[in-house]
């Protein structure tokens, strides 16, 4: 009797597992629905552009729309739901195919992506179909945004053209300045020689002078010797005959 439960509950785990596996197969094998997206690969920030959808042959049920530019959130683009822009983030519900145009904002500026998903309106966890294409948007500036761009572009222009002009006119005049300056510092060179006499006596008494300093300085020293000799040997006697004279008592 145990052996025929252990054979039963054995059939009954593979025939479960069996039908787990087919119910995943079969979700796996549910293809999604192939679209195609038309709309301009260049547009303007905050200026409205179309989204079309096409899909061969046109679908029996009815799909929900999504269309955002980079993310689906309202900071980066909205979408048009025939009364007024909302946030992408929602699906515009029973949208495709009984609407094929869509009109969609993006405040995003420079290079992103623009994404389309349908979604079964009747089936919402079936898989969702998406496609993915390249979008590039350029902010939108005002006629006199513009006009103040031009304006200070004209005024750079006209003041590097002025620069260039003054430091040619500055490079011309350097030459003649330093030629007069030249001519100056030698007129003044020869005009104010100094007498050879003059510097030939400077000289010699300069030499008179520090001989003279030497011979002092020697014979300070010498002097100074002279009396320290002097000194010692006086010292040096006195105390010799104290010496000699407490040796006789």
């Amino acid at each position: 009797m145990s052996s025929m439960k252990k054979t039963i509950s054995c059939i009954i785990s593979l025939t479960a597992i069996k039908i787990i596996f087919l119910i995943l197969l079969q979700l796996s094998l549910v293809s999604s629905l192939e679209f195609d997206i038309n709309y301009p690969k260049q547009v303007e920030q905050n200026k409205e552009f179309t989204v079309s959808i096409s899909s061969a042959p046109p679908p029996e049920e009815s799909y929900d729309v999504k269309i955002f530019v980079n993310k689906h959130t309202k900071e980066f683009s909205e979408i048009y739901d025939g009364e007024k822009w909302r946030s992408p983030f929602s699906y515009l519900s029973s949208a495709y195919p009984n609407k094929i145009e869509f009109k969609i904002l993006s405040h995003f500026v420079g290079e992103s992506q623009l994404c389309v998903r349908l979604r079964k309106t009747l089936s919402p966890n079936e898989k969702i179909s998406e496609v993915c294409s390249p979008i590039e948007v350029s902010p939108l500036y005002s006629s006199q945004e513009e006009q103040e761009q031009s304006t200070n572009k004209e005024e750079k222009e006209q003041k590097t053209k002025e620069n260039y002009k003054e430091t040619e006119k500055k490079e011309k005049i350097k030459p003649s300045i330093s030629g007069n300056v030249s001519q100056k510092v030698e007129d003044l060179t020869i005009n104010k020689k100094i007498p050879p006499e003059s510097t030939e006596k400077i000289i010699l008494k300069t030499g008179k002078s520090q001989v003279k300093s030497e011979k002092d300085v020697l014979s300070t020293k010498q002097e100074k010797t002279r009396l320290a000799i002097m000194y010692s040997f006086a010292v040096f006697s006195v105390l010799l005959i104290i010496f000699l004279f407490l040796k006789r008592w």
